[in-house]
């Protein structure tokens, strides 16, 4: 896609799952990425044992349990404190928006497999890695571990759940925008 767009080298956004795939496309071809941010993320699964046991148990409730499903990655989703500020009506609102469809198992299965750490050296765009210090679907130690990797990156952490566009937008927005558009003296 953004070699039909013609428009050359891109700033590439990765939120969650999309971190690691952000991350192998700026380090396969740096020729089609200008800057990289990296949001919620990590590089791999197999060696971390929370991450495998969470994405087994969505595939798992996915299968035999849709509601459950919704109401687990709910609750990872977001943080405490947000959950408990939009009260029970609320949460019980965002449930349905998370069902296990298709897609979203195979996403998740995708998420089993994931392991970038050859790549991440091989990344030369400028790089935030944005981490979420209340994630609990990707713990904010997952960040971090990208951060470290990736030579040359900047950090920036939100107190917030793994959604955090959702639970903290404004500051997520500003975070970004100071680094794809800094400010010059």
């Amino acid at each position: 896609m953004i070699e039909d767009a013609g428009t050359g080298p891109v700033d590439l956004l990765g939120f969650s799952m999309g971190s690691p795939v952000a991350a192998a496309v700026a380090a396969l071809r740096p020729d089609l990425v200008h800057r990289l941010v990296l949001v919620a993320g990590w590089a791999y699964t197999a060696g971390d044992e929370y991450l495998r046991n969470l994405f087994t148990l969505w595939q798992r409730l996915g299968d035999v349990d849709p509601a459950g499903f919704g109401r687990s990655v709910t609750m990872t989703g977001f943080s405490r404190g947000f959950l408990n500020s939009v009260g029970r009506e609320g949460v019980e609102a965002l449930i349905p928006n998370m069902p296990p469809t298709p897609g979203t198992l195979r996403h998740v299965a995708l998420d089993l497999e994931v392991d970038i750490r050859a790549l991440l050296p091989r990344i030369t765009a400028p790089t935030l890695v944005v981490g979420c210090a209340q994630d609990a679907t990707v713990p904010v130690e997952n960040s971090l571990e990208l951060h470290a990797a990736i030579g040359g990156s900047a950090y920036a952490e939100i107190d917030a759940g793994h959604v955090v566009f959702f639970e903290k937008e404004d500051e997520f927005v500003e975070t970004v925008t100071d680094f794809l558009v800094p400010v010059h003296a």
